[in-house]
């Protein structure tokens, strides 16, 4: 059987001669694809797919840091600039309220409009602000601690209904993205049961025979942690730094023992071949040569190390989108952030020229009046929205 992998030696270590290549493994490009058997394909789509989703990972998690400081040093001033003119839009609106002048809809109209705004103040508040809540009470049909736990009940409600899973009576206490948490971890829950349920069908024997799968699948998972468990237990007799005299090597050994445990941890099972594969233990022929019954296993270990790194990327991602109010369809790339911080300056820029030019309205009633019915228009419509359900 040919080489089933090969390892470009682009990175090599020569402090020792127990490394010779620390590149990770890689698909072969001179294999041609009849040869293989369909596990060892998988093996070199899977190390090849785990890989990529490495590097996006990284990719992530390396744009990030540098993303959240530009995005507050551009977007700070910004910000206190438009809660300023927030306060100072909601002081006038307060005052027009007090005047005469204003008929009983225009009045309701007002009050809705300071609720709206007071609202958004302290929607980004850890804890509402005594007097914007003060304010909003007084306006308001109800209190602000009843609309915000409304709010919750309807957004838990609406959640349920679409996806007709029950997040238990204690979802009413946690923020949205803590219920989203809550409720991708139901969904996946519920998928493992449906998956259990469409394999093995409603029948009399079905508890016996979901038993048999349930001990087939534990039994498949400790032969797959049994075969990461031996790898690690190589790598640890081959590289302990305490069977080394020579400090320079034992350095090294040491660095590449902390690299095994890191492996080891997050049943990391390509990084301990790679591993293997630097310190010579095995080459691309025994890979190659590994037993179905194991490469099958490694597999299996393989699919759920990409699982897990992918749902690192689509978490890390979800949030991104969910703080900075990117769409799902909208293409998203760590090293293109800088757009949204683009995106986020311009409006912040409108918002507070909204906020200023409404205020200078505000100085002329006749003007104030055609504001506030275009304005009353924008509210009937956003309630008519909100009423459909989509």
């Amino acid at each position: 059987m040919a080489a089933l992998l090969t390892q470009p030696a682009s990175r090599t270590h020569h402090a020792t001669d127990m490394t010779s290549h620390a590149a990770p493994l890689k698909v072969s490009t001179t294999i041609q694809s009849h040869l293989l058997t369909p596990e060892q394909k998988r093996f070199n789509k899977l190390t090849q797919q785990i890989e990529q989703a490495r590097e996006k990972l990284a990719a992530w998690q390396d744009s990030l840091p540098p993303f959240f400081s530009a995005h507050r040093e551009r977007t700070a001033p910004l910000s206190k600039a438009v809660e300023r003119a927030q306060w100072a839009w909601v002081a006038e609106v307060d005052r027009m309220i007090g005047e005469t002048g204003w008929n009983k809809r225009e009045r309701v109209g007002l009050r809705d409009l300071l609720c709206e705004t007071v609202w958004a103040l302290m929607e980004g508040q850890d804890e509402p602000d005594a007097e914007l809540q003060a304010l909003y009470d007084k306006h308001a049909d109800v209190t602000f601690a009843d609309a915000q736990a409304e709010g919750r009940q309807e957004f838990v409600d609406m959640v349920q209904g679409v996806t007709g899973i029950d997040l238990g009576d204690d979802a009413l206490g946690d923020s949205q993205e803590e219920l989203m948490r809550r409720l991708h971890q139901k969904m996946d829950e519920q998928q493992h049961a449906d998956d259990l349920t469409a394999a093995f069908g409603q029948t009399p024997h079905s508890q016996a025979r979901l038993s048999k799968a349930e001990a087939k699948r534990q039994a498949q998972a400790e032969l797959t942690s049994q075969s990461i468990r031996d790898i690690y237990r190589k790598l640890v007799s081959a590289l302990h730094p305490d069977r080394e005299p020579d400090a320079e090597k034992r350095a090294v050994r040491t660095a590449l023992m902390q690299r095994t445990n890191e492996a080891y941890e997050k049943k990391d099972l390509l990084g301990l071949l790679t591993l293997q594969l630097e310190t010579a233990q095995i080459d691309a022929n025994d890979i190659a040569a590994t037993a179905p019954a194991r490469l099958k296993l490694y597999n299996k270990a393989l699919a759920e190390q990409l699982a897990d790194i992918q749902a690192e990327v689509q978490h890390l991602e979800y949030g991104f989108r969910m703080d900075f109010g990117v769409a799902p369809f909208v293409p998203l790339h760590p090293a293109k952030l800088i757009k949204v911080i683009d995106t986020h300056v311009q409006q912040l820029s409108r918002s507070q020229a909204a906020y200023e030019r409404d205020i200078v309205t505000f100085k002329d009633r006749a003007l104030t009046k055609r504001w506030l019915k275009r304005e009353m228009e924008r509210l009937e419509l956003d309630a008519m929205m909100d009423g459909f359900s989509f």
